[in-house]
């Protein structure tokens, strides 16, 4: 698995015989268990998962994995990255983008000047947040609404913003 979408990772243990917690990043949480291919980041290697059960306790989603059996096989997954194939996912409408399709794009403002490289986003309640590092490792956050957001071209892995970058 080359380029993963990050979907969740895993919690504590819960119980005696092998669940897990898991903390979906998806939106809404539950959407986490509509994918059937999970992978697992263990020790900086995606390796595949497979799921025997899946339920919910109180608000939290627990999973059993095949052939894990004990609270002590389990642990070793505390703390690791879900992540999914990218094909997985809904096709979005035109002009519409996951934000793992956003990360590591380069940020270039309509005079020309590159901000930097996308090195995450966030959400807050009026809009979502760009944030783009410098090469001085700089953050600069900049809201994704369409007033600022000029172009996106994947293959070229740039995005075109309307900013100052003195107001950063």
């Amino acid at each position: 698995m080359l380029h993963p979408v990050i979907v969740g990772k895993f919690g504590g243990t819960h119980g005696v015989h092998g669940w897990i917690k898991v903390l979906s990043f998806t939106q809404p949480a539950e959407n986490i268990q509509k994918y059937l291919h999970w992978f697992v980041k263990v020790k900086g290697q995606w390796q595949p998962l497979h799921i025997e059960a899946q339920k919910t306790h109180g608000e939290t989603l627990l999973i059993k994995i095949k052939d894990i059996n004990t609270p002590e096989e389990v642990r070793r997954y505390t703390n690791c990255l879900i992540g999914i194939e990218q094909n997985q996912l809904p096709t979005l409408p035109e002009g519409e983008y996951y934000w793992s399709q956003l990360i590591g794009l380069t940020v270039i403002t309509t005079d020309g000047r590159v901000l930097g490289k996308i090195d995450y986003l966030f959400a807050t309640g009026a809009n979502d947040i760009i944030v783009v590092k410098d090469r001085d490792h700089q953050e600069h956050l900049l809201p994704y609404i369409n007033n600022v957001i000029k172009s996106v071209d994947l293959a070229k892995a740039e995005m075109h913003v309307d900013w100052d970058i003195d107001e950063t």
